[in-house]
């Protein structure tokens, strides 16, 4: 896995989840998909914007995908 940047370790996170326009144009297209601690996709866009409004409080896993590689991060949403 490559980090990009992205995100920063150890967020607290109750706004959408954006990729930087510099991210996106340094490593190619980016697809965000969010998981909880049992491994089950609770949200995903292919986009650089992803709303995590809906989902609950509690710890997840981000990972944003790019064509040059990725970049995986925990957060909580409270």
């Amino acid at each position: 896995e490559t980090s990009h940047g992205v995100l920063a370790a150890g967020n607290t996170v109750n706004k959408p989840i954006v990729v930087t326009d510099d991210a996106i144009s340094s490593n190619g297209a980016t697809y965000i998909h969010v998981v909880d601690l049992s491994g089950r996709t609770v949200a995903s866009a292919q986009s650089n914007r992803l709303d995590i409004a809906s989902l609950k409080g509690g710890v997840y896993v981000v990972k944003v995908n790019f064509s040059v590689g990725s970049q995986t991060l925990r957060f909580v949403r409270k």
